[in-house]
């Protein structure tokens, strides 16, 4: 419907819309029966018969350039004429109710029949003399020129102020449906992968003949062969970095010589040998022997866990750590590895002084807790492992083949595809929890793996059976040392040598496990009438051995002071036989003084002693350990999304919650026209109250909203697999590159998150920017808050992270230069704290976005410097947002990496 100045008889405004807008403008018929006149300032409808009306503009300038009488595009003015000085504009008295309506913010029509109007929501003005109803498929908005076509998906009526835009909710739940079918296929694929394991269970004939066809023995023939290590090595270095794995590139001489290398007469079956053959091709390179002196511990300079031990571990030999609770076991083996820092002592491998936390690498370590993913499967964490830590040179298939042969030697085929679960999530058992932790380490190939209490939680058949294969992985070059807690007969035969600690963290005997009856009956001790070791011995370091006359129990403190001088002295012989031996080789000459000082160790750089590999051989070995950066972050990632994936219903949870919350705001600031402010000059005086304050709302909002939904879900990324970041980085692992591969999941989390809040927020506030600069300001301040809480997240407990973050969320939310004002911040010097906020830089360019369709009506800039900000910033503000995500997530990496010091044991 169009109104045009030649509608001289009708009301401009009749017709459906009439009844709405409630005015009536008198035609000119009508004015003498008003007794109105014509003229500049008459007109006004308060007092129709008196010039009450005030001039915008005074006559004399109008007469003079008539362009400033004329009406600016996006106003209705019928009845002005620039030509005719009675016809210029005029402001006339509001009404009463007019006038209490302009003080709440609610525009009225013109109160005069020569006052301007801004052209009125859901119509447009293309002249100022007509106005035309805003056509379907179009939107409107106070003072439009022309009107503005409604985006593709959007609802927009005839006469329609702002359009409704589904367009992100379709796209919401397209992905949605998506996802579910793909998340539906997956579990389908795991159930199936579940319950279709091989087959274990084989009759004994099948057994007996599998044994015998697969049996691998000590020929002495072929032993004569191979008459050295260094012909082993010629053989491995030979041979192609993946046949080294399964000796592929051998003739069969040569493969049947490799095998029979093995010290002992061993059964070998087919499903274990890449794991055998494994540490064939790693042990053979080096080995690593362990030497400590007087090592010793006191956590605060008073009590005393560890006292002055010494001993030595040999590669190729099992140990056992024996001592009562409280002794000092699990101390002792962290102050060894270097995850206890040492008050005394000293550590040398292969002769040379150096720390194991320099051969992170070449370790591994299998704690008393079971720390694990609990939303990998069995196979998915020990596959993990190997690519992550096995040498480059192992291709995918050889990994696969080393994953089936530690499943099959650990007896976990039958659930290498169940979930491992934890105390609240339903997964394997405690004893295959126990086998998995254990599968973790040997997939790293170590070469020497530590234990703690590796057989408590199972069954003594499963322990046993461990034992049995870290024995046979000892015979290829292994050095095992593990704590035992009352180990059965079996299993303490298993071990070749045997560590007894007392109460105090003091050494009571150290040496092989034969030895060790006889040593303890010259001390009147009994073990008549015990057939398990093992179970005297604990008794002994308990203060209450039996003796054979009957006496009391010798004390621990006394056994430890009789080893410590037995040390003392023999310690002594050795080092003056090391100080002839080099003499004699050349080494020394018989004039050089040399002081032996009790049982520290004698380290003479000038001369290597023979049979003992170089440390520096050990650390290049380290660099050829583990994958690569790229190789790291990749599988990282996938990892993470697998995760992901399996905790389905947190990640529904979040964006159900982003969901809410936009659907929350949209309610709440649910309005046909968000702004409306100061009018262009010179028709400041017709303005009614700004309402600039309620786009800034908008901004704050969301800046609330987003961080509630995204603190707890930034805690939660990497607060769940802390724990298990500790135990990787401990073993080598480049903590860069998983920080990286876990961050880079993240963004499909915030992606989705960003997504449903957005959906119902567009739809409900609909805003006149760009729906994709809308999202872009939301996803981007979701990646800033999220890294803001990963930040957190590493300086706190969980029980506290949660909360902390979005307390800090919400405080960063608040200061987005609404209230308190950016620019009373200025004044005040404190800017940079409003810089740190993302939500700062969002409401910035979601408040100057939101103006732009009213230049030229509104005096926009006023509105943007009432509160400070800068207009035409959008994709800087966006860099910035970004760059703090950045930055917060650079801060959380730092933390995690210093704080590691602090949580390695």
């Amino acid at each position: 419907m169009a109104y045009a100045i030649q509608d001289v008889v009708h009301n401009p405004f009749d017709g459906p819309n009439s009844k709405e807008i409630g005015w009536v403008i008198p035609g000119p018929d009508e004015l003498p029966a008003l007794g109105m006149q014509n003229g500049s300032g008459y007109g006004c409808f308060v007092a129709p018969t008196l010039r009450v009306g005030l001039p915008f503009i005074p006559e004399d300038v109008g007469r003079a350039n008539a362009s400033l009488v004329e009406c600016p595009t996006g106003f209705f003015c019928p009845y002005i004429d620039s030509l005719d000085s009675n016809k210029f504009p005029a402001f006339c008295p509001p009404t009463t109710e007019c006038a209490i309506n302009r003080l709440f913010g609610v525009r009225c029509l013109p109160q005069g029949r020569y006052e301007p109007m801004l052209c009125w929501p859901g119509f447009y003005c293309p002249d100022p003399r007509v106005m035309l109803t805003c056509p379907s498929g179009h939107y409107c908005v106070s003072g439009t020129a022309e009107p503005v076509k409604c985006r593709m998906f959007s609802y927009c009526p005839e006469g329609t102020v702002s359009e409704s835009n589904y367009g992100f909710i379709i796209l919401t739940l397209g992905i949605d449906l998506v996802l579910a079918l793909a998340i539906c296929a997956l579990k389908i694929r795991d159930n199936k992968l579940a319950i279709s394991v091989p087959k274990l269970n084989r009759t004994p004939e099948e057994q007996q003949q599998q044994s015998e066809s697969l049996q691998i023995e000590a020929l002495e023939s072929t032993a004569d062969q191979i008459s050295s290590t260094e012909t082993l090595r010629k053989i491995s270095q030979s041979s192609s970095p993946s046949s080294s794995l399964c000796f592929q590139g051998y003739d069969s001489s040569a493969q049947e010589s490799l095998r029979s290398w093995s010290p002992i007469s061993m059964t070998v079956q087919k499903e274990m040998l890449p794991l055998v053959n494994l540490f064939d091709a790693e042990l053979m390179r080096e080995s690593l022997n362990i030497r400590f002196n007087r090592l010793g511990y006191k956590p605060n300079g008073n009590n005393t866990l560890l006292h002055e031990m010494s001993g030595e571990f040999r590669s190729g030999r099992s140990v056992a750590i024996i001592g009562p609770s409280g002794a000092g076991k699990t101390t002792f083996l962290h102050t060894l590895m270097g995850k206890i820092k040492r008050t005394s002592g000293s550590i040398s491998i292969n002769g040379s002084a150096s720390e194991l936390g320099n051969l992170r690498k070449l370790i591994g370590f299998v704690s008393q807790d079971d720390i694990m993913p609990k939303d990998l499967t069995v196979r998915e964490a020990i596959s993990f492992s190997a690519r992550a830590r096995l040498p480059e040179t192992y291709s995918n298939h050889d990994i696969d083949e080393i994953v089936n042969s530690i499943l099959f030697a650990l007896s976990l085929q039958n659930v290498q595809h169940s979930l491992l679960g934890d105390e609240f999530t339903r997964g394997i058992s405690g004893g295959e929890r126990k086998r998995v932790n254990i599968g973790l380490e040997l997939a790293a190939a170590p070469l020497v793996l530590f234990l703690d209490e590796p057989t408590s939680g199972i069954d003594s058949t499963s322990a046993l059976g461990i034992m049995q294969l870290l024995s046979l992985l000892c015979k290829r070059g292994l050095l095992v040392i593990s704590i035992i807690h009352q180990p059965s007969k079996e299993i303490f035969d298993a071990f070749d040598d045997v560590l007894m600690i007392g109460k105090g963290g003091k050494l009571c005997f150290s040496g092989p496990t034969s030895e060790v009856k006889p040593y303890f009956e010259g001390f009147g001790f009994s073990f008549n009438g015990v057939d398990n070791t093992a179970n005297v011995l604990m008794d002994i370091l308990s203060d209450c051995g039996l003796m054979y006359d009957l006496s009391p129990s010798l004390s621990t403190e006394a056994i430890a002071e009789h080893w410590a001088s037995l040390q003392t002295t023999s310690s002594q012989e050795k080092s003056e036989k090391v100080v002839d031996d080099r003499i004699m080789s050349g080494c020394l000459n018989s004039q050089t003084e040399i002081q032996i000082v009790h049982d520290m160790p004698l380290t003479l750089d000038t001369c290597t002693p023979k049979n003992v590999t170089a440390h520096p051989a050990l650390l290049q070995m380290t660099k050829t350990r583990g994958a690569k950066f790229s190789r790291i972050v990749c599988i990282s990632f996938l990892r993470s999304m697998k995760q992901q994936y399996r905790s389905w219903q947190s990640l529904l949870m979040e964006c159900g919650t982003a969901l809410g919350a936009g659907g929350m705001i949209g309610f709440a600031c649910k309005a046909d026209e968000a702004f409306h402010g100061i009018l262009v000059a010179p028709f400041a005086q017709l303005s009614c109250p700004s309402n600039d304050y309620l786009l800034s709302l908008y901004g704050t909002l969301l800046g609330l909203a987003i961080a509630m939904t995204a603190g707890p879900a930034g805690v939660r990324l990497f607060f769940s697999d802390k724990a298990v970041y500790w135990r990787e980085r401990s073993s080598g692992i480049n903590p860069l590159a998983y920080f990286i591969g876990k961050t880079i999941s993240s963004i499909f989390r915030i992606f989705l998150a960003a997504l449903h809040l957005t959906a119902l927020y567009v739809y409900l506030t609909k805003p006149t920017f760009e729906l994709q600069l809308q999202y872009a300001l939301i996803f981007s301040n979701y990646f800033a808050i999220y890294g803001m809480s990963m930040a957190v997240s590493m300086t706190v407990r969980q029980e506290s992270a949660h909360l902390l973050a979005v307390v800090l969320g919400l405080f960063l939310a608040l200061l987005n230069g609404s209230a308190p004002r950016l620019s009373d911040a200025r004044k005040w010097g404190i800017e940079f704290l409003f810089s740190l906020s993302p939500n700062r830089w969002a409401t910035e360019a979601q408040y100057c976005a939101s103006l732009e369709i009213y230049k030229g009506r509104y005096i926009t800039d006023v509105a943007a410097d009432l509160f400070g900000y800068e207009s035409n910033q959008s994709l800087t503000n966006i860099g910035i947002i970004l760059s703090l995500g950045v930055m917060f997530r650079v801060l959380a990496f730092a933390l995690m990496t210093l704080l590691f010091r602090s949580k390695q044991t």
